[in-house]
């Protein structure tokens, strides 16, 4: 069998049993009672800090090179 981007409309639809006009209210009345809203919640939020660290996995020098960073701007009373 194709993997379903190779398909032709009409062959996904047929796969999927479905048709080209959608889905009518009632059926979408009878999918949001039994799965609910196609909608995704809010994850928790990461701090700057988490993501630095976080960071520093995959880059082990970034934590040192950003220390430099505002080592040299501070020296110079700026930070850009």
């Amino acid at each position: 069998m194709k993997e379903i981007y190779q398909q032709t409309v009409e062959e996904v639809l047929e796969r999927v049993n479905g048709k080209k006009s959608g889905l009518t209210s009632e059926q979408v009345k009878r999918s949001r009672e039994k799965c609910g809203w196609n909608e995704l919640t809010e994850g928790k939020k990461k701090g700057i800090l988490q993501i630095f660290f976080e960071g520093a996995v995959y880059f082990p020098t970034a934590p040192f090179l950003v220390f430099i960073r505002l080592i040299q701007s501070d020296k110079a009373g700026t930070i850009s």
